[in-house]
């Protein structure tokens, strides 16, 4: 389907947003970084906006879509709660110096891995 691809795309330009922020971050490029990364997630915000229009109108977007979509969220959500308290439990009660910047890139990496595969794990079995 070319739904399929299309979410693919979106995937990447996602994380290469992702990326370019982190990049901007970590090259300290001042104002022109974070506004590079501020175009380009704007930029993601109107491809998933049009995305999204372009699934409703097809009908592709329907209850079952938007079952899958919320069970993939709750799961994602639970990751990000879990994976937060983790550290800021470790960071509060303990003298270990963790690099909490990496850990965070990771676990948003990880949120888009874990909401990815929920998505395919309950449309196969819907």
């Amino acid at each position: 389907m070319a739904f399929d691809k299309m979410r693919i795309w979106l995937l990447f330009a996602v994380v290469g947003g992702v990326g370019i922020g982190f990049t901007a971050g970590v090259m300290d490029l001042g104002d022109s970084g974070g506004v590079i990364a501020l175009g380009f997630g704007l930029l993601v915000g109107a491809v998933t906006y049009w995305y999204y229009r372009k699934m409703k109108q097809t009908g592709e977007v329907d209850e079952r879509y938007m079952q899958i979509q919320g069970r993939a969220a709750m799961w994602t959500q639970s990751f990000f709660f879990v994976g937060l308290g983790v550290l800021a439990i470790v960071l509060v009660f303990t003298d270990v110096a963790l690099p909490v910047g990496m850990i965070l890139i990771g676990m948003i990496f990880a949120g888009i891995a874990i909401d990815e595969l929920c998505i395919e794990l309950y449309r196969r079995r819907m």
